[in-house]
């Protein structure tokens, strides 16, 4: 058994709600995990998680601005996007977070994860 076997693995740009969402799902009793930055995302870790379900959640440049409380240029927010591309593409799940709390983050997926 592969100890790095994820259910669910969630990835997404700052600011998105990953750990919140990530603790959630554990404490509902999924084997969820995250990458902590989305640079830590790539196609090999994604090969080693095995995962049964990949969630990306996202979120507009003005939500991560008052989320994270901080001046980063567009240019950076951009990188982080493509960073994410093999994600996006290959995901069961895009999510926009801007308008959802973390319990609805968690409800859709949980929803979306069972069918």
């Amino acid at each position: 058994m592969n100890k790095n076997k994820a259910d669910i693995l969630v990835v997404g740009i700052c600011a998105s709600g990953k750990s919140s969402v990530v603790d959630r799902l554990q404490e509902l009793g999924y084997q969820a995990k995250s990458c902590a930055q989305e640079h830590s995302y790539v196609k090999s870790l994604w090969s080693k998680l095995e995962p049964n379900f990949m969630v990306v959640l996202d979120c507009d440049y003005e939500t991560i601005r008052e989320r994270r409380d901080v001046q980063w240029g567009l240019n950076r927010i951009k990188m982080q996007k493509e960073r994410l591309q093999h994600a996006i593409e290959n995901c069961d799940l895009y999510l926009q977070t801007d308008e959802l709390s973390i319990e609805e983050t968690v409800q859709i997926i949980v929803d979306k994860y069972q069918q």
